[in-house]
C-alpha cells in the first residue's frame, strides 16, 4: 500500500454545527451504501463513515483527480470526516484496502456536488 499525503485543511474534526449537512456512508461486503452522495457546492459537509467490515481501509477522496484525503477507517469503527466546500462536479471516493493490489478494483463511490 502506498503512503498518501494529506492536505491539512481538507480533513478537520470539528463540530457538526460548523457544517451544513451530515451524511452517512456505510461500508460493508466490499461496497459503499449509498454508492452516491449529493451535496451543495457552497457548503461544507460532514460525512460519517462506518466500516462494518472485518478489515481497515483508507478512505481516499478525490477532488479534481487529486487525492484530498486518505484517513484510515478501522474495522468495525465509525469516523466523522469534515469536508470543505467543493467545486461542482463528480468527485470519487475509494476504499483502498490492504488486500487490493490494483486500485482499479477497490470499492468506490461518487460524490455529486451541485
Amino acid at each position: 500500500m502506498r503512503a498518501l499525503p494529506l492536505i491539512p485543511f481538507a480533513l478537520s474534526l470539528v463540530s457538526a454545527q460548523a457544517f451544513a449537512d451530515d451524511l452517512s456512508l456505510h461500508y460493508a461486503n466490499g461496497k459503499f451504501d449509498p454508492p452516491q452522495l449529493t451535496i451543495a457546492a457552497d457548503k461544507g459537509v460532514t460525512v460519517v463513515v462506518s466500516n462494518d467490515s472485518d478489515g481497515p481501509f483508507n478512505f481516499e477522496f478525490y477532488q479534481d483527480k487529486d487525492v484530498s484525503m486518505a484517513p484510515m477507517i478501522r474495522a468495525h469503527a465509525t469516523r466523522k470526516l469534515s469536508l470543505p466546500p467543493m467545486s461542482q462536479g463528480q468527485h470519487t471516493f475509494i476504499a483502498e484496502r490492504p488486500i487490493d493490489e490494483d486500485e482499479s478494483k477497490s470499492p468506490s463511490g461518487t460524490m455529486i456536488v451541485q
